[in-house]
This record gives C-alpha cells, sequence and structure tokens, in this order.
C-alpha cells in the first residue's frame, strides 16, 4: 500500500499503482509535447522527464487495459500550432489515451486564452491525425471563478473594468 507523503521513481510508481489492480482512471498533465516548453510550463518536468512519465502510463495501460487521459491546457501562440499538433502525433499516436483540451482561462496575462476558433481548430488537428480528444468545458469565467481566475483578482492581476 501507499503511504501518504510516500515519495516513489516512476518504476516504483507503475509496479505499485499495476499490483494494487484497482479500476482507476490515469490523468497525467501534459500541456505541451516539447520538453523544453513542459519544462518552463511544469517545472516538475525536470525531476519526471514526460517521456518517462508516458512509458509509465503505457506500461499501465498494458497492464490493465484502461486508457489513460492527457490534460492539455491550450495557451494562444504558446502551444497551439501545427508544430505542436504533429508532435502530440508523434508522442501519442498509436496509443490508447485520451486528450482533453482545457482552453487556457485569461488571468495575469502572462498566457493568453485561445478563442472558440482556436480551440476547436486544434481539436479538429488532433482528430485529423487519429487522436482521440475532447473540449473541457469550461464554468465561472463570467464572474472571474475559472481555474486561475480567483488567484490573479486576489492578487491584483485580473482587472475586468468593461
Amino acid at each position: 500500500h501507499l503511504e501518504a507523503g510516500q515519495e516513489l521513481d516512476l518504476e516504483q510508481w507503475k509496479e505499485k499503482l499495476t499490483q494494487l489492480g484497482l479500476p482507476i482512471n490515469l490523468a497525467i498533465s501534459l500541456h505541451a509535447a516539447e520538453p523544453e516548453l513542459r519544462t518552463e510550463l511544469m517545472p516538475v518536468n525536470k525531476g519526471f522527464p514526460f517521456q518517462d512519465v508516458i512509458q509509465a502510463a503505457e506500461a499501465y495501460v498494458g497492464y490493465t487495459g484502461r486508457q489513460v487521459t492527457y490534460e492539455y491546457i491550450l495557451i494562444a501562440g504558446l502551444n497551439d500550432g501545427k508544430e505542436d499538433l504533429d508532435a502530440l502525433e508523434q508522442l501519442l499516436g498509436g496509443q490508447n489515451c485520451h486528450i482533453n483540451l482545457i482552453p487556457c482561462n485569461a488571468t495575469d496575462g502572462r498566457f493568453a486564452a485561445p478563442t472558440k476558433g482556436q480551440v476547436y481548430r486544434f481539436l479538429a488537428g488532433l482528430e485529423e491525425r487519429g487522436l482521440s480528444a475532447t473540449v473541457r468545458r469550461t464554468l465561472g469565467e463570467d464572474i472571474d471563478g475559472a481555474c486561475g481566475q480567483l488567484r490573479a483578482r486576489y492578487l491584483g492581476l485580473l482587472d475586468r473594468t468593461e
């Protein structure tokens, strides 16, 4: 069994997770298919390179037969281009996985929210490459209550005076 706060390397994690035999859904935050960009967005990538995480996820799928979900925050002008689609196809093509596209919310200006058109063009690009994907429905943006917006509002970084 796993203890609270117990640290495992990826090989131990994969072994423990598959031995438990629980019918759990595995979701992995990906957000970029290029190592440099993923490290910029998620510094944890330095300690747990996503190639290793994906290899462990593939082993989990092989053992359990369950599909893995990859969470992908779509940020306008950063990870929403054709090269990102091609990299995702190269990385995830042929795997038993699903990509959950999460449109970035407007917060402090550091990251730009994509338009609905950009989101659905990216979704179509994934589907054209044979990748299973859906767009996560966003709630609360109109009241600055969507992911990241409450913190930005609290810190005075989000100004919605219109």
